[in-house]
């Protein structure tokens, strides 16, 4: 399971894996170690708006695929390119009009696994490109925690990731609540309990089994 969670130390937009996206996310710290283990935020609507015009032009009607598994294979997760292919994933807009503000911003990071239409190393190779540079320092902060500390975001305009810290020594007890998007009426809600209970029984019969 610390494998499968390594994935979190990646730049991503959570729950971007889903049709319904997560809006708002909500971090409680309960405990953190004494050193590390903030989190990370970076600006997609800066960022988007910085690029250069002959980009923006060129992400115009972009679409990605997102896929856990495949930010979790980045981490280290031992899958192939066949068996995430033969999971489920979500098609959204690299570019999208955030409703809060009116601004357009970015819609990338880990979860991203290639983009709809293009050679799938081209596409891998243009989100590299552009995680890079929504991820320069004028578009980054970070957030340290105690306990009793807790940290409001939003997921339409934003990445984030998990800083590192010694987990053999400390402990960091962080509980997430997630607000998802507003959905059409006739959309139907994703199945949130069946995806995690299929990927923490992945992630216990992946490191349970014997090597070959």
């Amino acid at each position: 399971m610390r494998l499968h969670k390594r994935g979190d130390r990646l730049w991503h937009t959570d729950s971007s894996f889903m049709e319904l996206r997560s809006a708002q996310s909500l971090l409680l710290c309960h405990e953190a170690p004494p050193e590390g283990g903030e989190t990370w935020f970076a600006d997609t609507r800066t960022a988007y708006e910085d690029l250069p015009r002959a980009m923006q032009d060129r992400l115009e009607g972009l679409q990605a695929r997102h896929s856990l598994w495949w930010s979790r294979s980045r981490a280290g997760f031992p899958l192939t390119e066949e068996e995430i292919d033969a999971r489920p994933h979500a098609i959204h807009p690299l570019v999208h009009v955030h409703r809060g503000s009116g601004r357009k911003a970015l819609y990338i990071a880990a979860h991203a696994r290639d983009i709809v239409g293009m050679p799938r190393e081209e596409g891998r190779a243009l989100l590299r490109e552009l995680i890079e540079f929504t991820t320069q320092p004028q578009y980054v902060f970070n957030v340290a925690y105690r306990p009793g500390d807790m940290v409001i975001w939003d997921n339409l305009c934003s990445m984030h990731r998990g800083g590192d810290f010694d987990e053999l020594k400390h402990r960091r007890d962080m509980r997430r609540t997630t607000v998802r998007e507003a959905a059409a009426p006739v959309s139907p809600d994703d199945p949130f309990t069946e995806l995690f209970t299929a990927s923490g029984a992945l992630a216990l019969g992946r490191l349970s089994a014997p090597r070959r």
